[in-house]
């Protein structure tokens, strides 16, 4: 599991490592990218001319979620899952992981953990935990996703330089 966080938000962060660690949960801290930091010339150069992310903290946001994808494209990570670091985790969330992985999911696959605005009736895979994974049409405000190396490659290849913000 990775989470990013930024560095002065100490207080997010003990709160995710706190659930990680009463779930036993193993997991690891990407510093997150701090928008406001970067120069003009950094936000530019790491833009699109068209983009929908024009504000510095969205800048950042999305260069966070891409600083993950590299690492696990990177380090040949078969499946991460990437937190927001104000997410809470409830009690059976170790099991739903599990089961996850048990699929084996090989298509280049993102999974959604927020609400979804439009999806498939049809479910992709239906979980014994009682989860249906269904193929969404329309999602926003991602607290959480689960994502495969393929996914993270395409990803990349996708939102660099940014041109859309990351968890809208």
């Amino acid at each position: 599991m990775e989470t990013f966080n930024l560095k002065h938000s100490t207080d997010r962060r003990e709160r995710i490592e706190e659930q990680c660690i009463e779930l036993n949960l193993d997991y690891e801290f990407i510093e997150a990218v701090d928008g406001s930091l970067l120069s003009p010339e950094a936000l530019q150069r790491q833009t699109r001319e068209l983009s929908d992310a024009i504000r510095p903290g969205e800048i950042g946001c999305a260069l966070s979620h891409m600083k993950i994808h590299r690492n696990i494209v990177e380090n040949n990570i078969p499946m991460a899952l990437i937190l927001e670091d104000g997410v809470t985790l409830n009690e059976r969330f170790p099991e739903f992981l599990n089961e996850i992985q048990q699929e084996k999911i090989i298509a280049p696959s993102t999974i959604l953990l927020s609400k979804v605005s439009q999806y498939f009736e049809h479910s992709k895979y239906k979980l014994p935990c009682g989860v249906d994974i269904k193929s969404v049409l329309g999602a926003s405000l991602a607290c959480g996703y689960i994502l495969n190396n393929q996914a993270a490659k395409n990803l990349i290849a996708f939102l660099y330089p940014v041109w859309l913000v990351a968890d809208r």
